[in-house]
């Protein structure tokens, strides 16, 4: 007689429909997915990581609520994470992410793009010279600009690496970034 073939995740199988489930993304190129989060919480990876090591925002207060897989690892005497298993699981990351893609090198270089800035850009019927022009300066949209310009990037990519979400950078250093019970 052959096994039922089962369905579902681990460690529970078939279980279905959780209240605030959601799927989790993959964590190639995590550094350059930020905001984290469903709601965009965190800013940086080390704030992720500090909310886990805390076991959640509010670790004392929310206990009845949380989720039993998280456990709060900052005062858990099984499991301690400390401030320098911080950096380490924070710089592993970091190190997820594929430099030819931080560069935008080849094969992750793109041509060049115009992206409507409104719903009042016209169709595409002039080519590239209508909408150079209409991608800077005054156009046919009157004295706002229709579409934005992404320059083209070559298979040499760029420089520098790609901006954080609102300028972060990603530099891991111990005792910062929410690390609110660090003695």
């Amino acid at each position: 007689m052959s096994e039922p073939m089962m369905m579902g995740t681990w460690p529970t199988v078939n279980r279905v429909g959780r209240i605030g489930s959601v799927k989790a993304p993959q964590l190639r190129n995590i550094e350059l997915t930020g905001p984290y989060f469903h709601n965009g919480g965190k800013l940086t990876l080390r704030q992720v990581v500090n909310f886990y090591s805390h076991g959640s925002d509010f670790p004392v207060t929310d206990v009845q609520h949380r989720d039993f897989h998280i456990m709060d690892l900052d005062r858990d005497n099984a499991v301690l994470l400390q401030p320098a298993d911080r950096v380490a699981l924070t710089a592993f990351l970091l190190s997820l992410t594929d430099e030819r893609v931080a560069r935008e090198q080849a094969p992750f270089d793109r041509p060049e793009l115009f992206v409507p800035v409104d719903g009042r850009a016209p169709d595409n019927s002039g080519g590239r010279t209508t909408m150079l022009s209409q991608s800077g300066g005054t156009s046919s949209c009157g004295t706002t600009v229709c579409f934005r310009r992404l320059t083209p990037i070559g298979a040499g990519g760029n420089t520098a690496r790609l901006p954080g979400f609102m300028g972060v950078t990603s530099t891991v250093r111990a005792g910062t970034n929410n690390d609110q019970f660090d003695q």
